[in-house]
């Protein structure tokens, strides 16, 4: 899977099926203090499997929506930063060193949260050191993790891989996405 591409492949800037958006706006945001505050305010931990580990804002990322304005901080500054308009969940999920997260597609079509989740919509930012971790889009190939993305992990199978001796934090959100803002 990561050792092999299938030549370029073009999205439409708009069309719901492109993989992911490159987000301009890390340098205004202190990551330590981003992570910190999500940690306070979640309310479950993940036990997803041995090597990924998470905390979260829901049991599952469903609906109801929850308003952006009860969020304060650096967490407050990214919401509005991205153009989110409500939220559904937020998480901070973390890959030990040295594993992965096998092949797989976010399965959210069953859910009533689809809707505000299907596309690149998903706030996807590593906030710990990214060399040596990798997360790819089967058609779309490595993704450059080192900014923060909208991604579309519903509709493109993906894996990623920590072959560093860091545990990799991610922050994830997703939410009711103003998508004018960035498309």
């Amino acid at each position: 899977f990561f050792n092999y591409n299938f030549g370029p492949t073009w999205w439409l800037k708009k069309d719901i099926s492109r993989p992911y958006k490159v987000l301009e706006i890390s340098n205004e945001i202190n990551k330590t203090k981003l992570e910190r505050e999500v940690l306070e305010i979640a309310k479950f931990k993940l036990p997803i499997s041995k090597n990924w580990y998470g905390y979260s804002l829901k049991e599952k990322s469903e609906l109801p929506l929850i308003d952006v304005n009860i969020f304060t901080g650096e967490l407050k500054k990214i919401i509005d930063l991205v153009g989110y308009k409500s939220i559904i969940d937020i998480s901070m999920m973390y890959l030990k060193p040295k594993s992965s997260i096998q092949l797989h597609v976010d399965d959210h079509l069953r859910r009533k949260a689809w809707p505000y989740i299907a596309g690149c919509k998903k706030f996807y930012w590593t906030l710990g050191d990214t060399e040596n971790v990798y997360f790819k889009f089967y058609k779309a190939g490595i993704l450059p993790i080192e900014n923060p993305l909208l991604i579309n992990s519903g509709m493109h199978v993906h894996s990623v891989v920590n072959d560093s001796d860091n545990l990799r934090p991610t922050l994830m959100i997703y939410g009711d996405l103003d998508l004018d803002q960035f498309y």
